[in-house]
């Protein structure tokens, strides 16, 4: 059997694989950004799962970094000898632990205060550094990540703020392009986007044609309108969401609690969460 890292896990946000074991999915989570000119909602589900088959349905995959800022990630997201991904032993590693560590760079370099461009430079210092850790993989075992890529793409960040009053999402693609990881930067636009395992929400979401994406989406009207204007756009966040978990064949790999926030100028407010995510 070959060996990705001896005595080394990799993470996925909903599977972490052994590293003597192979890489199961990539695209074992569900996360919904519901963006808008004033406000962003952002949910994901809880569960995290083990190459040897246990998973915990505890994880806050939704990271208040600081300043108002909000991270998630999808994919390949870290590296640990001891399930303590954010921990600082020699060769643990985390995609949020990366997001703070561009946090702490973008305030060395840059002013505090201002917030034009703050998240595509954080983004992109946060991309540089999860290729830097992706590449060193490709190294050790490249050929079985490489088959378990989603489109190629190994890791996916998201970054969500309020510039200039007014809300904004980048996001970041590591995707595998032989014989290098490469960084894709973009900017979302208004509306829901889905990451993960998204082939449900984009089901409802996108030209509802199945029968029950039709009939879902009815009752989903119906049922909406009952919501404060102000309650209904991070609660569609959450309502597709619930839809993945409901309906994905591969619902043992997603799971527990849905974790939902709002940011707009007026601050952070958490919709739902579990008791022991920290709150900022």
């Amino acid at each position: 059997m070959m060996h990705i890292r001896k005595s080394a896990k990799w993470l996925l946000w909903a599977v972490i694989v052994v590293a003597f074991g192979l890489p199961e999915t990539l695209r074992a989570t569900i996360v919904i950004v519901n963006l808008s000119r004033e406000k962003v909602s952002v949910v994901a589900d809880s569960r995290v799962g083990f190459g040897d088959g246990t998973y915990d349905d505890d994880y806050c995959k939704v990271t208040v970094l600081a300043d108002g800022l909000v991270f998630a990630a999808t994919g390949i997201s870290g590296q640990s000898k001891d399930r303590d991904y954010d921990s600082p032993a020699r060769g643990n590693w985390s995609a949020r632990q990366e997001a703070r560590r561009a946090l702490e760079q973008y305030k060395k370099v840059n002013d505090p205060a201002s917030q034009t461009g703050k998240l595509n430079a954080m983004a992109t210092m946060w991309g540089n550094a999860m290729q830097r850790r992706l590449q060193a993989a490709m190294r050790v075992n490249g050929n079985i990540l490489q088959r378990r890529t989603n489109g190629g793409r190994l890791t996916q960040g998201i970054f969500a703020g309020m510039e200039q009053g007014q809300a904004a999402v980048v996001t970041v693609d590591l995707v595998y392009d032989p014989p290098e990881v490469k960084v894709v930067t973009r900017s979302l636009r208004n509306g829901v986007s889905t990451f993960g395992m998204t082939e449900v929400a984009r089901e409802f979401l996108i030209n509802p044609e199945t029968e029950r994406a039709r009939m879902e989406k009815q009752l989903w009207d119906e049922q909406l309108e009952t919501w404060p204007p102000e309650e209904r756009q991070v609660q569609t966040a959450i309502h597709h969401a619930k839809l993945t978990l409901t309906h994905e064949s591969r619902g043992e790999t997603i799971g527990g609690q849905i974790d939902a926030l709002e940011l707009s100028a007026a601050g952070l407010r958490w919709v739902q969460k579990k008791f022991d995510c920290p709150a900022d």
